[in-house]
């Protein structure tokens, strides 16, 4: 917590520029600002890179052609459906 407050600290003092007097200033103060918050949120809580993968190590190839079968067979099965079945 206290590296964020520092960096908020060092980052923020620049931006200080009051009063800001015109709607361009405005503007212009509040879009440093939101970079700068951004900034800082990316380098404390970084974002996660997306493992892609297998998430289980058991599921494999054959399994999904074993799913895709099943599917296909419960589609046919409702789509051809009568009394008997």
């Amino acid at each position: 917590m206290a590296r964020t407050a520092d960096l908020a600290d060092t980052r923020l003092i620049p931006l200080r520029q009051l009063p800001l007097t015109s709607p361009r200033e405005i503007e212009d103060f509040t879009s440093q600002l939101i970079q700068t918050l951004t900034d800082i949120a990316d380098e404390v809580a970084p974002l996660r890179r997306v493992k892609l993968g297998r998430a289980t190590p058991w599921w494999h190839h054959s399994l999904i052609n074993l799913r895709n079968d099943t599917r296909q067979a419960f589609k046919n099965y409702k789509a051809l459906r009568t009394d008997d079945n």
